[in-house]
């Protein structure tokens, strides 16, 4: 008898907490949406800014010079080199 009371107790506290656990999942997927609706980027608004540099903004790093000559011969212009 106390072995029958023991095991109907044990499904029914299976029972209840496979019901919690279904209620948390079904929680858990609506805070999913919110929170994919919240963070949907075709919703989202831009703000166009324009900026404009100074010359205080502008540096240099690279600056060369190449020549190469050309003779130009009877119309026809050939290298140089």
């Amino acid at each position: 008898m106390k072995e029958e009371e023991d095991i109907k107790r044990a499904e029914e506290t299976v029972q209840k907490y496979e019901s919690e656990l279904k209620e948390l999942e079904k929680e858990f997927q609506i805070e999913i949406q919110k929170i994919e609706e919240r963070l949907d980027p075709s919703k989202e608004s831009f703000e166009k800014i324009i900026l404009k540099p100074s010359k205080t903004e502008i540096n240099i790093r690279f600056f060369s010079l190449v020549w190469l000559p050309f003779i130009e011969k009877e119309g026809n212009i050939n290298p140089g080199w």
